[in-house]
């Protein structure tokens, strides 16, 4: 869950297992050493909680802007506002006529409003918050996970990417891609039919692998009679 490595990794008495792993074989008995907000996970919940919250460069210049702007704009529509008022309760637009739907104040009134919504001085201040809480959770639904908004609006100059391991970037499942016979008569089919029918009881993931290729390919995957897996040392 947590490197996303799909080969089993051995385990011994006094090492340290995180909670979400597979154990493929064998009993395991474990000394829990943290719960609730201690956990491997939570930790990771609270990187995506807080980087929800960490606010990038673009999302502070929005709110310096939005801090004279809608000042600004609500000044803006109450003089629309008073504007139209004072003309229609003076008759100065005589010629102006909504044909009986509205009265002089109420017209105004939508005047007034019209300038309000239009420019909308709340989507500035909520564009940006919004679109760092959609990014980082589609990420996080991912398995990408960003340390803060700055980071998001940082990764928009990447050129290069490196990764330090393959989990990073695997399904966490082993998919077997070609078989090559080494034997002469041997054919492919043959060779994975007898492979798949050998890895069929196996919970190893590269068994499991082999034996689903195998019935991917159609061919014939019979059960074994007597199977025993040794670890280490591949089955009998």
């Amino acid at each position: 869950m947590v490197t996303g490595e799909p080969v089993p990794v051995p385990k011994a008495e006094g090492a340290q297992v995180i909670g979400g792993t597979l154990n493929c074989s064998g009993a395991l008995w474990v000394r829990v050493g943290a719960v609730g907000n201690e956990t491997v996970l939570a930790k990771i919940m609270k990187v995506v909680s807080d980087a929800q919250m960490r606010r990038p460069d673009v999302q502070a210049f929005a709110d310096r802007i939005s801090s004279v702007f809608v000042p600004a704009v609500v000044a803006l529509a109450l003089l629309t506002w008073a504007s139209w008022a004072a003309l229609l309760s003076l008759e100065l637009l005589p010629d102006l006529s909504m044909h009986g739907w509205h009265r002089a104040s109420s017209l105004a009134f939508m005047f007034g409003c019209a300038v309000l919504v239009i420019a909308c001085p709340c989507a500035m201040g909520l564009a940006t918050p919004t679109a760092v809480m959609v990014g980082t959770g589609v990420g996080a639904e991912r398995g990408i996970l960003f340390k803060g908004g700055d980071v998001l609006e940082a990764a928009s100059r990447v050129t290069a990417v490196v990764f330090d391991k393959t989990g990073t970037l695997t399904s966490c499942k082993l998919r077997v891609v070609d078989a090559a016979p080494w034997l002469p008569g041997l054919t492919r089919a043959q060779l994975l039919e007898l492979a798949g029918s050998a890895e069929s009881a196996s919970e190893h993931p590269i068994g499991k692998a082999i034996a689903a290729h195998a019935r991917a390919q159609g061919l014939r995957v019979a059960a074994p009679e007597c199977y025993r897996a040794c670890a280490g040392f591949g089955l009998t």
